[in-house]
């Protein structure tokens, strides 16, 4: 059994947090406030997050109608055929 200090352990409970968020299926892209406000975890820890797990998360090409940045899971990526993409990308979806 392994044990994690308290700090340790919040890290990773942000993490998973953050990626259920990510999944929520009501969403096609997440800006950071999005996942921040369903995660109840602060906008830098989303970012340190995003940045430190570019294995997990894309980052959309276009911005949302507000000009925020949008991402979703790699893994959630696949699911969607290629017209599927093109139209989301071009909707800006995302909250």
């Amino acid at each position: 059994m392994r044990v994690l200090s308290k700090e340790n352990y919040m890290i990773e409970n942000d993490e998973l947090e953050i990626e259920n968020a990510l999944r929520n299926d009501k969403y096609e892209w997440r800006t950071i406030n999005g996942i921040s406000k369903e995660a109840k975890i602060s906008k830098e820890a989303v970012l340190r997050y995003i940045s430190e797990h570019g294995d997990k998360v894309v980052s959309a090409n276009a911005l949302n109608q507000k000009g925020e940045r949008l991402y979703m899971l790699r893994s959630k990526r696949r699911k969607g055929s290629i017209a599927d993409r093109f139209s989301a990308a071009i909707k800006n979806r995302g909250d």
